[in-house]
């Protein structure tokens, strides 16, 4: 049990006054220092497409329609409606974020067959590519993928033909295929991906995997694209990226 000059104690300590002392030619306090702000702003709005952002600035909800307004394209899937750098602070308010919520593909993750299939016509736009892959996936033997050749690049392993007759076929690749990966309301990038396929566990599925191949190129081009979308539709608004 704690007596009363220990609580004494604590008390002391909790309501010392900060001190700032010079020690070794370095300035110290005795307590942490936080900037107590004067010019409060509002919580940014959020949202998840950038059409909202388009409705927000055409209904001029918080009549926040200034000439020095900026829309900030801060990567593939945020953009962010900005004014100037203002008060004590020198700081930028937020007026609305729009933050995508997306469901990626597993690249680099090997996944059986019938999983693979659906993330291709779930997480991608459709090209001749993701029909050539489904193809392809769909017609491996249940037993474990016989590879015949392998060069690192191109493998050729056996599927099935037919009912029982079992084929050397190659793997497509590289394979250009545009997955999900930013805003719906533009063009989804394009870029190389590497498809592999090894053999599953003793008498499971063999296996399908897709690796990325452009070094992160893509993002590049969707942030070009998310500023030419929002150019088209909001001239009079400055957008950077």
């Amino acid at each position: 049990m704690m007596d009363g000059t220990f609580v004494k104690a604590i008390a002391e300590v909790v309501e010392a006054k900060q001190e700032i002392r010079e020690i070794g030619g370095k300035t110290f306090s005795t307590r942490p220092m936080q900037v107590v702000e004067h010019d409060p702003r509002p919580e940014p709005l959020t949202a998840v497409t950038l059409t909202a952002l388009v409705d927000y600035l055409t209904a001029n909800v918080d009549k926040a329609m200034k000439p020095d307004l900026l829309l900030h394209v801060q990567n593939s899937v945020s953009v962010a409606l900005v004014g100037p750098a203002s008060g004590s602070s020198l700081k930028r308010t937020v007026w609305i974020r729009a933050q995508l919520e997306a469901t990626n593909f597993p690249f680099g993750q090997r996944m059986e067959p019938e999983m693979f299939i659906v993330a291709l016509q779930t997480l991608f736009q459709a090209n001749e590519e993701t029909l050539r892959l489904q193809q392809f996936a769909s017609s491996m033997t249940d037993e474990q993928v016989k590879t015949l050749n392998d060069d690192g690049v191109t493998q050729i392993v056996a599927v099935r033909r037919g009912v029982s007759l079992a084929a050397s076929v190659r793997v497509p690749n590289p394979v250009k295929l545009r997955p999900y990966r930013t805003f719906r309301e533009i063009e989804q990038p394009e870029s190389l991906f590497v498809f592999r396929v090894s053999s599953g566990s003793q008498g499971a599925a063999p296996l399908c995997a897709l690796i990325e191949a452009d070094g992160g190129a893509w993002k590049l081009t969707a942030v070009a694209s998310v500023k030419a979308w929002l150019k088209e539709r909001i001239p009079d608004v400055a957008v950077i990226g």
